[in-house]
């Protein structure tokens, strides 16, 4: 099972890469083409803001992957014993699981009714836009299951699964 998420994780950051260096291009040439060419693109503006969606709520995965986002860390950093840090965080992972799971579910939905929207400047379903919230919210379950794992593992063995900053030191 290790290996299918770090997998998914590899996955997951060359998308995320592939995607900003495509949005970096595709907004380029709609500079290009608007102040250099006269002539603006009519697609680029509304595909470089699909791939900004996607970008957004994929890094929001990992940024649960990783506990970089700040609502995680700032209360639980001014606790002083271990052990609530370590119950504030678990029950900081659960809510994540609770919206995630509301993400999901709703998105799900969200993604069926977008079968019958087309994008206005080019022939693409918008359920294709709209997978990225029930994909990312699965990730997000995924990675936050992981994370208490985690942490219960550390503190049945004794250690902190803290660095010293307080997050979790997880490899990604």
């Amino acid at each position: 099972m290790g290996k299918l998420i770090q997998w998914i994780d590899n996955v997951i950051k060359i998308v995320l890469i592939v995607f900003t260096i495509l949005m970096c291009f595709i907004v380029l040439w709609q500079v290009i083409s608007r102040f250099m060419l006269n002539n603006p693109s009519r697609w680029s503006e509304e595909v470089a803001r699909y791939f900004m969606i996607w970008i957004t709520f994929l890094g929001a995965s990992v940024g649960v992957k990783t506990g970089s986002h700040l609502g995680l860390t700032i209360f639980i950093s001014k606790l002083k014993d271990i052990r609530s840090q370590m119950i504030m965080t678990i029950l900081a992972y659960v809510c994540i699981i609770i919206f995630s799971s509301i993400l999901v579910i709703y998105g799900w939905e969200y993604m069926i009714e977008g079968k019958r929207q087309t994008a206005m400047s080019f022939n693409v379903k918008m359920s294709v836009v709209y997978a990225c919230i029930p994909l990312s919210g699965s990730l997000m379950i995924m990675n936050s299951i992981q994370q208490i794992s985690y942490i219960i593992m550390k503190w049945k063995k004794g250690e902190t699964p803290f660095s010293n900053s307080n997050t979790i030191s997880v490899d990604i």
